[in-house]
């Protein structure tokens, strides 16, 4: 019987463990069921097993379709008003003339608007992976990395949670003045994307956002613009 019963534990523990990408969750419902067929698959082999397991087909209930992702927005030129008459929306900032207003430039600090907080842009590497065993992003083939490092830094005298994902900045490198592309979501440590942890009084964290460019383009007079509501911030990074 308690071989029955590891058996049975193993099933389940193999059909509810494991990584899955664009997969649907299965219901409780299918999750018991799966377990109880992958059981008796395994079950029927072992000569000391006489009896089926009974479990009713009926019970099972459609697995819902995945939603598509949106491909993130793309960043208005610079020189021209983001989307978004209100900072974050999404109609096009005009002028009583109905010429799109143009952007005002400010510091990075400004574009995340967090009262003693500060955000820099510092160095950055190109590299076919970044990361950890854990939480690794890597290049896809033909392709390279171009991993930029920020400091985000608490200037305040007490502590402060610095959440950088509801700020709703975008942001594109840029290559020699042209647009090379969005950051990659990852779940690297420190990505600017999900940046939000705890940061004491005068101490600082670092932070980084992952661009995916060909492998044959030229790393140069490296940028990221930054862009929320109608105002940029163009960070040289060196």
């Amino acid at each position: 019987m308690k071989r029955k019963l590891c058996i049975l534990a193993l099933a389940v523990t193999v059909v509810l463990t494991g990584c899955s990408y664009n997969i649907p969750d299965l219901s409780n419902v299918d999750n018991d069921l799966a377990g109880q067929y992958v059981a008796d698959a395994l079950l029927r082999h072992d000569k000391h097993y006489d009896e089926g397991l009974d479990y009713d087909h009926a019970l099972l209930q459609p697995t819902p379709t995945p939603v598509p992702t949106t491909a993130p927005a793309t960043l208005p030129p610079a020189g021209s008003a983001a989307p978004g008459g209100q900072e974050g929306q999404g109609a096009s900032v005009k002028e009583g003339n109905d010429t799109p207003a143009e952007l005002t430039s400010v510091s990075l600090s400004d574009i995340y608007g967090m009262s003693g907080v500060t955000v820099k842009g510092n160095t950055y590497r190109v590299t076919s992976s970044y990361g950890t065993d854990y939480s690794v992003c890597m290049a896809k083939k033909g392709k390279k990395l171009v991993v930029v490092n920020f400091t985000i830094s608490n200037t305040s005298k007490s502590e402060k949670k610095v959440n950088l994902q509801k700020a709703g900045v975008q942001a594109e490198l840029l290559l020699d003045g042209e647009s090379a592309g969005a950051p990659l979501l990852s779940i690297v440590d420190g990505d600017l994307q999900s940046f939000s942890t705890k940061i004491a009084a005068g101490k600082r964290k670092q932070g980084v956002l992952i661009f995916e460019i060909d492998k044959s383009a030229e790393v140069n007079d490296v940028e990221v613009r930054f862009v929320k509501g109608n105002k940029e911030s163009v960070v040289s990074i060196h």
